[in-house]
């Protein structure tokens, strides 16, 4: 795997790749707080990072990402109650979607998908904080072998 060059192949491998949590005790942000967790690729090839924010004053807004740390370039990207998004097509999602990276001609595109309509499974309990940061682990192949804690 070329991991200098930033294409689609790199992209899908890297959304793929299982990682893990470099600490054992695993404790989502609270309201009013930012964290970042440091992740480490199964094969310890690739390092990540995953990045939650609930410092907003709006009391359900939540975004959490998984960002590249070679480029520092964000993969994945997870909004509550956040602004819409207008997508490179010109259609708009609603404030709770999620956003894929994709690579093409050379350019990377910031693509939003409505989590209404994304998952089957996932994303369909939005009130519940863990659940949200289980369901976004569980997308982004980041397994959660610590000692997880639940936050009120």
């Amino acid at each position: 795997m070329d991991y200098k060059t930033f294409n689609q192949e790199l992209i899908d491998y890297l959304i793929e790749l299982d990682k893990l949590f470099e600490d054992n005790d695993i404790v989502p942000a609270t309201m009013g707080e930012k964290k970042s967790f440091s992740l480490t690729s199964s094969d310890s090839r690739c390092f990540f990072s995953l990045d939650m924010n609930r410092a907003s004053r709006i009391e359900a807004k939540l975004s959490m990402q998984t960002r590249y740390l070679n480029n520092n370039q964000w993969l994945i990207r997870l909004e509550l109650n956040g602004p819409p998004h207008t997508n490179p097509d010109g259609t708009v999602t609603n404030r709770d979607h999620i956003h894929v990276i994709q690579e093409k001609d050379g350019k990377i595109l910031n693509i939003g998908y409505n989590l209404d309509e994304f998952d089957e499974l996932l994303f369909k309990h939005t009130k519940n904080i863990n659940k949200v940061f289980r369901d976004f682990c569980q997308y982004c192949n980041i397994k959660i072998t610590g000692n997880y804690q639940e936050i009120l």
